[in-house]
């Protein structure tokens, strides 16, 4: 291997490896997660209806898809309940 070759081995191998600890942009499911999840803030009250993923993803410029994953994250979190063909509101938090 001539010296050319190796240098741009080298320089290539070392732009690979970036260190673990460099900041990075949040996702924008977690801004939306973040935003809802203030429900302990007492902004939302059990009960209050949600936007739909439509207009959640309409709402921070994200795919439906982006939205829907938020929506998902924080009914794992027994934050929000789904309605089929009503809505997604606020989750009682004491039944919880």
């Amino acid at each position: 291997m001539n010296e050319a070759a190796r240098v741009v081995r080298h320089d290539r191998r070392r732009r690979t490896n970036r260190s673990p600890h460099l900041p990075t942009a949040q996702p924008e499911f977690r801004r939306i997660v973040n935003d809802i999840a203030d429900i302990k803030s007492g902004e939302l009250k059990p009960g209050d209806k949600l936007p739909s993923t439509s207009q959640l993803a309409e709402m921070y410029g994200v795919s439906n898809n982006t939205a829907y994953r938020a929506l998902a994250i924080l009914h794992d979190r027994e934050l929000i309940i789904g309605q089929q063909g009503r809505g997604t509101y606020v989750a009682d938090r004491s039944t919880a």
